[in-house]
């Protein structure tokens, strides 16, 4: 099935970031095409999840992606179910762009 292909190389990443300001910075460095972007707050921390829409070819593309991520968040072991349940969701699909956006000095 060939949905079911599609699915299974997308990427779902959830990562950690100390604070807003750390978000900003991200927005400014780190372009990606191909990905959705949800930010949410939860435990007054922020969490940036990246869904990566992928297929194989470009597999260490989405590894760079995540690695120049890592450069202003960490990875987390909070989960999309715990964020979706417990936490708020303040931008959704575009974060950042949308963190670009208005937050552009």
């Amino acid at each position: 099935d060939e949905m079911e292909a599609t699915d299974e190389t997308n990427r779902n990443v959830i990562f950690e970031l100390d604070n807003f300001e750390a978000m900003i910075q991200l927005s400014k460095e780190v372009f990606m095409q191909s990905v959705l972007t949800n930010l949410y707050t939860y435990n007054d921390r922020y969490y940036l999840q990246v869904l990566f829409l992928t297929d194989e070819l470009e597999k260490t593309n989405v590894d760079n992606e995540i690695a120049q991520i890592l450069e202003f968040a960490h990875k987390t072991t909070v989960t999309q179910d715990t964020l979706v349940e417990y936490g708020t969701c303040i931008m959704e699909r575009s974060a950042l762009e949308l963190t670009r956006y208005y937050f552009n000095d």
